[in-house]
């Protein structure tokens, strides 16, 4: 009963200092100018004005469907390439496999900010430049190193028996990954997708430095791009 207790307290506290800074922005947003100044542990009025502002004049709305398109459609290519790419690599056995894989991961180690003039030179040559697809080309990047190391230790953890009786069945081997293997690793499929539509949704590095380096208008900005744009200014209520 004591450790339940114990465990429950410290649960408590735990959701509490991680929510509080959540609860002190909404605190904040339905403050007026001069309630900012004054502390509170519950909405002082029910202000809008600042949530209107914020959406109206910062493009933020836009911004954040921006971040939706750009991670959708980078995270289903992604996990497009990696399943096609880690069934070889993890059922065909060859000289150098494991530095192959660690080169892959290895990649994710350089910072996005060396890589901005060549790909500012690609896209621009390719007439990508102030467009959303520069944005996910970009956002691969930091993908492909990620869920490429998972799926291939995903699909390491099938029983080859399905493999072999599915090839003395005759089954090609597109139809031995999406048939046989695919809805056994729908679990890692799902983590895997959703991890990776996290990190290009907070990556700000990523989704700041190249939205705001490939893309020219604030219409194509997204949601993080459009935040640090707002950010170092206080919009104000009017009292």
């Amino acid at each position: 009963m004591l450790r339940k207790t114990a465990f429950a307290a410290g649960l408590g506290v735990l959701l509490v200092w991680s929510l509080f800074p959540l609860w002190f922005a909404v605190i904040v947003s339905f403050s007026t100018d001069t309630q900012l100044y004054q502390p509170h542990y519950w909405p002082p009025s029910g202000y809008l004005g600042n949530s209107i502002d914020l959406f109206h004049r910062s493009r933020l709305l836009r911004g954040m469907i921006n971040s939706v398109i750009v991670g959708v459609v980078a995270l289903a290519v992604a996990l497009t390439l990696t399943l096609l790419t880690a069934y070889p690599l993890a059922r065909i056995a060859f000289p150098g496999e494991r530095l192959l894989l660690f080169a892959v991961i290895a990649t994710s180690m350089f910072p996005q900010v060396a890589i901005l003039a060549v790909f500012y030179e690609a896209f621009t040559a390719l007439g990508l430049y102030d467009t959303l697809p520069a944005v996910v080309l970009a956002d691969l990047l930091i993908l492909l190193p990620f869920t490429l190391w998972l799926m291939t230790a995903f699909m390491r953890a099938q029983p080859r028996e399905l493999e072999d009786i599915a090839v003395i069945n005759g089954a090609r081997p597109l139809v031995i990954l999406f048939k046989v293997f695919l809805p056994l690793m729908w679990p890692g499929v799902a983590a895997t997708g959703l991890l990776a539509f996290i990190i290009v949704w907070n990556e700000f590095l990523c989704a700041f430095t190249f939205a705001s380096t490939f893309t020219l208008t604030e219409a194509k900005h997204t949601a993080p791009s459009a935040l640090s744009i707002l950010g170092g200014t206080m919009i104000h209520g009017a009292p």
